[in-house]
């Protein structure tokens, strides 16, 4: 998965959720394998900056998705490090 790709399909267009067929269409099903096998409720997702620092946020995984537990703001300053 490329640097930060799962925040960055999180925050397209403003929805902060994936299903996880968008997650297996997206990443492939290694990755949707990550999300359904380990146990629901909050969590917390790494993932390196452009200039390789780590990240992190905090998500919810849901029975059928993945959710972002972040307001605008915080979503906003997480892309411009992405960037």
């Amino acid at each position: 998965m490329p640097d930060g790709g799962l925040f960055r399909a999180l925050v397209e267009p403003s929805d902060n959720m994936l299903n996880f067929e968008k997650v297996e269409a997206k990443f492939g099903p290694e990755v949707r394998a990550k999300f359904t096998d380990i146990p629901k409720g909050s969590a917390v997702l790494r993932f390196p900056s452009a200039n390789g620092e780590m990240q992190a946020c905090t998500i919810w995984i849901g029975v059928n998705n993945i959710s972002m537990m972040l307001n605008k703001e915080e979503i906003k300053s997480f892309l411009f490090l992405l960037s």
